[in-house]
């Protein structure tokens, strides 16, 4: 069974619906600039492998924005914990879904890196943290979360 993915699929696991996109595909605007005021609830999936608005930077202002804003932001990112921003995420996310391989609607392949859904919630969380299998779409995917 395929394992089809698009940001409808991210509709559906968070039942939230997005008022920002912070990387919108093919868009010239930085939406780093702290001039650019992002929605209460944001999607990013932000550019794998850019050096200039890399994974890193928009990181940091989704956590920005979850502390002193009371935002959230959810991303679809690669499954990468040796690089640079992993630290930050585990030091300040809400929840974690850890995918099985995906298609991506519109592609013939299979994505070839291991992604994860990162939530950086700006509503309250308690600090315990729990594990569970939860269904993603028909697959079976492990998803870590504060409650």
């Amino acid at each position: 069974m395929n394992f089809f993915f698009n940001i409808k699929s991210l509709l559906i696991i968070f039942k939230i619906k997005f008022d920002f996109d912070c990387c919108p595909l093919f868009s010239e605007q930085n939406n780093l600039d702290e001039d650019i005021n992002w929605g209460q609830y944001n999607y990013c999936n932000p550019p794998y492998s850019s050096r200039t608005s890399g994974i890193k930077q928009f990181i940091e202002r989704a956590i920005h924005e979850k502390k002193n804003n009371g935002k959230t932001t959810i991303f679809l990112i690669p499954n990468n914990s040796n690089t640079i921003y992993f630290n930050d995420i585990f030091t300040n996310f809400d929840s974690i879904i850890f995918l099985k391989p995906i298609k991506f609607v519109g592609y013939d392949k299979t994505f070839p890196k291991s992604l994860i859904i990162i939530q950086f919630s700006g509503e309250k969380k308690s600090s315990n943290l729990n594990i569970e299998q939860i269904d993603v779409l028909g697959k079976k995917c492990s998803k870590l979360y504060y409650k």
